[in-house]
């Protein structure tokens, strides 16, 4: 009697342990699909800050040499290939000359990127290109000119401008890449200064999505 007993017990703890083992696994495959599919999952913001250097550009170029810059995105990601985002970026502009003036130009655009994706990769090659405003600000300053000294006045405006450019974002993990990308900026004229102004922007950043 007390052998049946053992060995009914013994099979009901076989089936307990089977069962429950069963169940673990099923646990385990589906926790593994829904971490899968949220990693897949697009619809979330990504943050990059970054810093580079200005290239000023035909006449623009006459006057300012090749400075520093910094600046941050944000970006939606809609799905793997499209992108929307937001930028602004402070560009610093030192004089050609010893005595001329120090100058900035503080750009705020928004517009689409694509990215050229690969299954086999994580890292990609994107073009993005943006519209918004450029506002720019010359200090005061003295220049001595023929002999004399000379004041000019603070000066600035704000104009509309276009880029396009390409990059790259390079994959580091789930959550950081490293964002690389170079762009030709055309700020249009206004009132009766219609010359445009141009630019080549490099920037360097870390992108951490979230």
């Amino acid at each position: 009697m007390k052998t049946l007993v053992s060995f009914t017990l013994a099979i009901a703890m076989m089936l307990f342990m089977s069962t429950a083992y069963s169940q673990s696994l099923n646990d385990l495959n589906n926790f593994s699909k829904q971490d899968v599919s949220k990693k897949n999952t697009y619809g979330y913001w990504e943050l990059t800050p970054s810093g580079g250097l200005i290239f000023p550009v035909g006449s623009f170029s006459e006057n300012f040499e090749i400075s520093a810059n910094t600046g941050a995105d944000i970006t939606y990601r809609v799905n793997r290939e499209v992108g929307i985002y937001g930028n602004i970026t402070y560009n610093m502009l030192s004089s050609k000359t010893t005595d001329g003036p120090s100058a900035s130009y503080l750009s705020y655009t928004v517009g689409p990127r694509y990215y050229f994706t690969n299954p086999k990769l994580k890292s990609t090659l994107f073009m993005e290109a943006g519209v918004g405003g450029y506002t720019f600000t010359q200090n005061a300053y003295q220049q001595t000119i023929e002999g004399i000294l000379t004041n000019f006045p603070e000066q600035g405006d704000t104009r509309v401008g276009f880029n396009a450019g390409v990059g790259g974002d390079i994959f580091l993990n789930d959550n950081l890449s490293i964002m690389l990308k170079a762009k030709y900026h055309t700020i249009m004229g206004s009132g009766d200064d219609n010359t445009t102004r141009s630019y080549i922007g490099t920037d360097a950043g870390l992108n951490i999505r979230f």
